[in-house]
């Protein structure tokens, strides 16, 4: 509902403080992680307009220690040029590789069968599809295996592998 955006519904706090706030936070767990001995953090942002946010922390944390790498980004980037529209809103990209993961938490069948009413909320390719499995595998594989990849590369920046 609209209320949900207006101003002080998140506790009167500003979106200014909020964006304070969320780096912050992810500077502190940096801290803990580096704390514990990580030398290598790997963040995924599961909200894509957190995304600058989280760049922001991870440069400035790697400037103040360089004996450490931190990649920050959101699922489609690692695999982009595979998937040069990937990442969307509940459309198919983001309900695939929720349906490969937790299958159980998919029914696309609520959104009905006429597929010329656009449901709300749904940003980017329809999920009611008939390869929505099939591509969420392939999807998450594609991603998995890029993390992999991107994480050996720190490592081996790192002299670590």
């Amino acid at each position: 509902p609209a209320e949900n955006f207006a101003p002080g519904y998140m506790g009167g706090v500003t979106p200014e403080q909020e964006q304070a706030f969320y780096e912050h936070l992810l500077t502190h767990i940096f801290y803990q992680l580096k704390s514990l001995g990580f030398r290598v953090i790997f963040i995924l942002c599961g909200h894509y307009p957190l995304k600058p946010h989280a760049e922001k922390c991870a440069k400035e944390f790697m400037e103040k220690n360089p004996n450490i790498k931190i990649y920050a980004g959101i699922e489609a980037d690692p695999v982009r040029d595979i998937y040069p529209n990937g990442g969307d809103h509940a459309a198919k990209w983001e309900t695939s590789i929720m349906y490969t993961l937790r299958p159980e938490l998919v029914d696309v069948s609520v959104l009905g069968d006429d597929k010329s009413v656009k449901p709300i909320g749904i940003y980017g390719e329809d999920p009611r599809c008939d390869d929505l499995a099939e591509f969420g595998k392939k999807v998450t594989q594609d991603i998995i295996d890029r993390m992999v990849s991107i994480t050996d590369g720190m490592l081996k920046e790192l002299g670590l592998l």
